[in-house]
């Protein structure tokens, strides 16, 4: 462990001992390392009784980190007051609090601008790294409806963890880039986000992202983003995973914009005004094993709204809706999707679907499909093709001689033929997939059928 040299008993290794001694906490060059500043050191003097503005005091400290090549400003317990942006133009920078007991909070004079800001380094592949702030809570006491509380901008692999957010009523979390810098890989974990404090409410948004993808958003309490046009989470970028969370008394809890690969997985719902989900032009999202409760809203809502032509190929499945009671619909889909999508084993709680051309199978509570329209049974050895855009299953009433031969094919594959036969004037049932084909060899007597579709 490095010391300071004794007096008279390192008399021929007193440079020695002393260099051991500087290089913790000095860089070869003279320079400091890596800072842990207490923003109410004397240096610095922060005031944490909340009475006097301690902007000036934190920046300085913020500044002496990064001047230092990074640094943890750490928080005691107490009340910070700032009447502008803490700004960080640096990597490697963390804020650290002890909990809700370390607050950053507003001055009466403080504008809309992000409360906290690590500004990206600008240009083309600029990045900023090692973005973190930890067990904070940040309080707005403006009441602004433009307040900002926490802004990244093109960072990667930044932390934002147990942190409280409350009284912003714009962004609590902004997550943002450039098209030529997208942020990527932030974690966001652990953290109670929402307008209040006292049940206030606002058309605000708990996290929204612009540029900024490959995000892990998990385990928060995001709610009372109740005002028409609040959003807990709007997002339009991709590869994302929102997982573990409660959301509670939003206009809309998840909307999700033109993006592919994010992952809805393991959220609770609660007390939805206008819809809990909206998919919005999506592409290859999962949305699996959320549960929805309660409806709080007005008129016909429904609880996942998939719309715009540019959806396709979702996955939503082993869903739950364990209280029906004033939604109208468990799913809407618009009327001009793209590529079908896939609804399976979700409980509906006997919600109605409306369906465009999505495929649904298994769901417990309603069937959407039923018996569909089957075309005229094929002649022997041609084709017939399932258009209805669900799998049916076929039930054949045979004709006069036996059915040898069944062909099925799946979307543009090759025939495949099974072992199965129907015998003269029997019965039996054959499943065709959405988009897949059927042949059969038989030498008179054109069979009937009749189709169900899942």
């Amino acid at each position: 462990m490095s010391r300071l040299p004794t007096v008279g008993a390192d008399s021929n290794t007193w440079g020695a001992v002393l260099n051991d001694f500087l290089s913790v906490a000095h860089n070869a060059d003279g320079s400091i390392k890596n800072l842990f500043v207490n923003v109410t050191n004397p240096v610095y003097g922060a005031d944490p009784t909340g009475v006097n503005d301690s902007t000036v005091a934190i920046q300085a400290a913020i500044t002496a980190a990064q001047a230092a090549g990074g640094g943890v400003i750490f928080f005691p317990a107490g009340t910070y007051s700032i009447s502008s942006t803490l700004s960080v133009t640096a990597d490697n920078i963390q804020f650290l609090g002890v909990g809700r007991s370390s607050i950053i909070q507003t001055k009466a004079t403080f504008t809309a601008s992000p409360m906290i800001w690590y500004q990206g380094p600008g240009g083309a592949g600029n990045f900023r790294f090692g973005a973190q702030i930890v067990s904070l809570r940040l309080i707005n006491t403006v009441g602004s409806t433009a307040a900002i509380g926490i802004q990244l901008d093109s960072t990667y692999y930044a932390r934002i963890h147990r942190v409280d957010v409350t009284g912003v009523y714009a962004n609590n979390i902004y997550l943002n880039g450039i098209a030529t810098a997208f942020g990527a890989y932030t974690s966001i974990r652990d953290c109670n986000l929402g307008p209040g404090p006292g049940g206030a409410t606002s058309g605000g948004i708990g996290i929204l992202t612009n540029n900024h993808e490959f995000n892990v958003i998990d385990s928060n309490v995001i709610n009372w983003f109740s005002v028409a046009g609040g959003y807990g989470i709007k997002m339009a970028n991709g590869s994302t995973v929102i997982s573990n969370n409660t959301f509670d008394e939003c206009d809309t809890s998840i909307w999700n914009s033109f993006q592919s690969f994010n992952r809805i997985v393991n959220n609770q719902f609660d007390r939805g005004i206008t819809q809990f989900i909206y998919l919005n032009g999506c592409k290859n999202t999962t949305v699996a094993n959320n549960a929805f409760q309660h409806f709080v809203g007005t008129g016909s809502k429904t609880i996942l709204n998939v719309d715009n032509s540019a959806n396709a190929s979702n996955i939503i499945a082993n869903n739950t809706c364990m209280l029906a009671s004033g939604w109208t619909n468990f799913v809407t889909e618009g009327g001009s999707l793209g590529t079908s999508n896939t609804y399976e084993n979700n409980d509906t709680a006997g919600l109605a679907i409306t369906q465009t051309n999505g495929i649904f199978k298994n769901n417990r509570g309603y069937n959407p499909v039923g018996q569909v329209t089957a075309p005229a049974f094929p002649a022997t050895t041609v084709a017939a093709t399932n258009t209805t855009g669900v799998d049916v299953i076929a039930y054949i009433a045979n004709g006069t001689s036996a059915i040898t031969v069944v062909q099925i094919a799946g979307v543009g594959g090759t025939y495949v033929t099974t072992l199965y036969q129907i015998a003269a004037s029997g019965f039996g049932m054959v499943r065709i997939p959405a988009g897949g084909s059927v042949k059969f060899t038989y030498a008179a007597g054109v069979p009937t059928w009749t189709w169900m579709g899942d």
